[in-house]
């Protein structure tokens, strides 16, 4: 019982650390577009020179996602951006371009497929890696539930920094 006690402590230690790696890494690489990290609850990672199976339905999603998701077109490449963007007809202000494929080098998106990182309250939670994944449509499913309970999470907490506003009020 011990032996298994000893066990999980050592890897949600791991798990912490790496979470924690990851939010720096991520933070670092937003920093140097002048971007902060708890802006956003979905940051999207796509190398435009991937795979079109892998990166076409994650740059669709983005058309019409909310403000708090951000696309970031990767490439080594200027005019592989320009064109995507064009090609997609991508509007949003929520995007940007790292031509300088910032993101490949500090390992942050696989090489031919997006990478998903779901954030609360500024630090990753999770990383998805499309090209693990067996129906590349599903990730949308998750990321859309994901914003459904980050919204209903800071509508909580709204209500009970309100509530404690008007019970130091009362005071």
């Amino acid at each position: 019982m011990k032996v298994r006690y000893i066990a999980f402590v050592f890897s949600m230690i791991f798990l912490g650390c790496h979470s924690e790696k990851t939010t720096n890494e991520l933070e670092n690489y937003l920093n140097s577009f002048n971007l902060k990290i708890y802006n956003y609850k979905v940051i999207c990672i796509v190398p435009v020179d991937g795979y079109g199976r892998y990166i076409n339905p994650s740059l669709n999603y983005a058309k019409e996602s909310r403000s708090d998701f951000l696309l970031v077109m990767s490439s080594n490449f200027k005019k592989s951006i320009e064109n995507t963007k064009e090609r997609v007809q991508y509007l949003s202000k929520n995007y940007i371009s790292d031509c300088n494929n910032l993101a490949r080098t500090k390992d942050l998106v696989d090489t031919y497929s997006p990478t998903f990182y779901f954030v609360r309250y500024g630090e990753v939670i999770k990383r998805k890696d499309l090209a693990k994944e067996e129906d590349k449509t599903e990730i949308f499913d998750e990321v859309e539930k994901f914003f459904i309970e980050e919204d209903a999470l800071y509508k909580k907490m709204e209500k009970d920094i309100d509530l404690l506003n008007k019970q130091e009020k009362t005071k």
